[in-house]
């Protein structure tokens, strides 16, 4: 008996199961199985089958493994039967020798031709891939296969926000801002359910709801609209959600950059162990028509050559001010002389920096740069601040990483920045042939000339110009944006500009030097160096520290602290302080700085009450004052009296 009971199970075990790809594990798991299915399944026999095939016909089947292999295995014997019935076909009708077999023929395989059929990509690339790299290096054995596992997996396609590399404070703590704004608005979008308000993708999409449409023939705003002086647009067309305005909802959370103090022990005495070497370097990339005599090659406007070149001031001064971009263009000029470039128009582009390029000093000497190096004009373009990296930034990481190099393997001894310059000199004057730079020119300045008469008065809003041109002595023409698009101004008709629309017409300013004006003159209102009209106020922007004309007698004056530039309100306005100010009155936002333990000269500022105040009530602009990271400042004596001799002449 028990010899009869192994033999059939051995059979049974033995026996390939029919239901192939039925994931059960023995005929009992089966039995049971199709008994649970009979029971749930309807008792009459149409039904039954109606929900059988409404079960196997619905694409949510496909969840299950096996009905799914089914189907695909289904799917994939039909292909085979057609082609094998297009297979028998052929063979049998190309034996044939009569006409009618090969016109079917001939059709057959006119139809079957595969001209609808694509290759593979993916398979193509990588094939074109191993056989470029093996006429590239035929020495090199490798299959397919070794060649694909070398790829790089961490190689992606440049996408469009690896194109925006700006990385200022503004522009980082704006967009983490409007992000994190645009996360609260789809939170109570999602539990509002309201459609009025765009839920927008990104910041240039919320200011463009917010300007006037742009026109059919140009693809930037307008001026004004851009400066919130069209009445048109603003930010009355952003529209927000009640939950977004109520003060009570909960707070938005976002990021914003700090600065700290931290004091470290023993600073004092490690700057006293280590050397630092001190150097200036400034660096030039010069791009200009090529000399036949210099460059072995002419240049004209049939077929213009232009040559780049990389040009390095360096020197032990670190002070970086106008006299000292002065000597640089200097040095500049001279260069060019030496070659035989005659150049009439100076284009400069230059970052923002104020001491270099952007104060009035600079702008004075702007004024003065055709008749110091003999240019017919001179133009100078300005980027906004912290976006000027480019070339320039490159060249001079080059210099250092090659003079760090040359100590750390012994072959040169730099100690002075002369040594830097000798070294460069005779080792980093010649380029590469696959280099874009056809020459680096090296000049070493000793000492700066400072003892020169060129301060000027201040220029109204020169932190807003982008662009200034200049052909006369003591004049200059600022704009806030440049053009070098249209026409007129590519063949230096600048005064015809075709989009003054867009970016604003020239004004002229004449700089005045400080030593040609009195002292008595300057404490009035008549500065020559800004238009006649020009107030005190026009000076203040945001963040400017200022003293406006109080009513009270025991505090004659206020000092604040501007939180924007002045505006002209649209309509009515009011303060948390209570004060009402009409439309079309001029006026500054801004807080309010408080005595601290009742001493008039230590104040801190307010910065949960915002304040507004006339702008005709600024007296005086505190420039030497400097506020703390707690929002302390301290004022002195000598600034007491001279805001005091301001209020006697009001």
């Amino acid at each position: 008996m028990n010899n009869y009971r192994k033999r059939i199970r051995a059979d049974l075990t033995s026996t390939p199961k029919s239901d192939e790809g039925i994931p059960f594990s023995n005929r009992m798991d089966k039995a049971r199985s199709i008994k649970k299915l009979k029971q749930a399944l309807p008792i009459t026999p149409n039904k039954r089958a109606a929900v059988l095939s409404a079960y196997v016909d619905c694409n949510r089947i496909l969840k299950s493994p096996g009905v799914k292999k089914f189907h695909d295995s289904f799917e994939e014997s039909v292909e085979k039967m057609a082609i094998r019935n297009i297979q028998d076909v052929i063979t049998s009708v190309k034996h044939k020798r009569n006409g009618e077999a090969k016109a079917a023929l001939n059709i057959l395989t006119s139809s079957v031709s595969g001209e609808n059929i694509s290759d593979r990509k993916r398979a193509t690339k990588s094939l074109a891939n191993i056989l470029g790299f093996k006429n590239e290096y035929p020495d090199e054995k490798i299959g397919q296969r070794a060649f694909e596992k070398c790829k790089p997996y961490f190689v992606r396609t440049a996408q469009f926000k690896d194109k925006v590399t700006c990385c200022c404070r503004q522009h980082v703590e704006m967009r983490s801002l409007f992000k994190s704004c645009m996360q609260f608005r789809k939170r109570l979008l999602s539990r509002e359910g309201s459609s009025e308000v765009k839920l927008y993708e990104s910041l240039s999409e919320l200011v463009d709801d917010t300007l006037c449409t742009r026109s059919a023939n140009t693809h930037q705003h307008k001026i004004s609209c851009l400066d919130r002086l069209c009445s048109e647009c603003g930010v009355c067309k952003f529209s927000m959600l009640p939950g977004e305005l109520d003060e009570s909802d909960v707070q938005i959370s976002w990021e914003r950059y700090e600065y700290k103090n931290v004091k470290v022990k023993g600073d004092k005495m490690i700057r006293k162990l280590v050397l630092k070497l001190e150097v200036s370097l400034h660096v030039t990339i010069l791009h200009r028509h090529s000399v036949l005599e210099y460059d072995g090659k002419d240049s004209t406007a049939e077929e213009p050559n232009i040559v780049t070149e990389q040009f390095f001031v360096i020197s032990p001064d670190q002070k970086h001010d106008h006299h000292y971009t002065h000597c640089v263009q200097n040095l500049v000029s001279e260069y060019l002389k030496s070659i035989n470039c005659e150049i009439s128009v100076m284009h400069e582009f230059t970052d923002g920096c104020s001491s270099q390029y952007k104060s009035r000093h600079c702008m004075g000497d702007v004024s003065y740069s055709c008749s110091d190096f003999g240019y017919a004009k001179i133009l100078r373009n300005y980027f906004e601040t912290s976006h000027a990296r480019g070339p320039q930034d490159a060249a001079g990481g080059f210099i250092k990483k090659q003079a760090d190099l040359a100590v750390i393997r012994g072959t040169h001894v730099i100690q002075s920045s002369s040594d830097l310059f000798d070294y460069a000199q005779s080792n980093l004057s010649t380029t590469a042939d696959s280099s874009k730079c056809s020459r680096r020119i090296f000049r070493y300045v000793d000492s700066v000339n400072r003892d020169r008469d060129r301060n000027f008065l201040p220029v109204k809003e020169n932190r807003k110009i982008h662009q200034v041109r200049s052909f006369d002595d003591g004049e200059i023409f600022v704009r806030k944006l440049s053009c070098y698009s249209c026409q007129s101004c590519i063949v230096g008709n600048y005064s015809t500009c075709m989009n003054d629309a867009q970016l604003g017409t020239y004004n002229k300013i004449k700089m005045v030097k400080e030593s040609e004006h009195n002292d008595s003159d300057a404490d009035s209102n008549n500065d020559e160096g800004v238009d006649d009209e020009t107030n005190i106020c026009d000076f203040v922007s945001n963040g400017t520290i200022f003293a406006v004309k109080a009513d009270d007698t025991d505090c004659p004056y206020y000092i604040l602290r501007a939180s924007k530039d002045p505006i002209i309100l649209r309509k009515t306005a009011t303060d948390k302080w209570g004060a009402s100010y009409h439309q079309g009155n001029k006026v500054i936002h801004g807080y309010y700085f408080n005595t601290i333990d009742n001493n008039p000269f230590k104040l801190k500022l307010l910065k949960r009450i915002p304040a507004i105040v006339p702008a005709l009530s600024v007296i005086y602009i505190c420039s030497e004052v400097d506020i703390d990271d707690n929002g302390l400042i301290n004022l002195n004596e000598s600034l007491h009296g001279r805001i005091l001799r301001c209020l006697d002449h009001e």
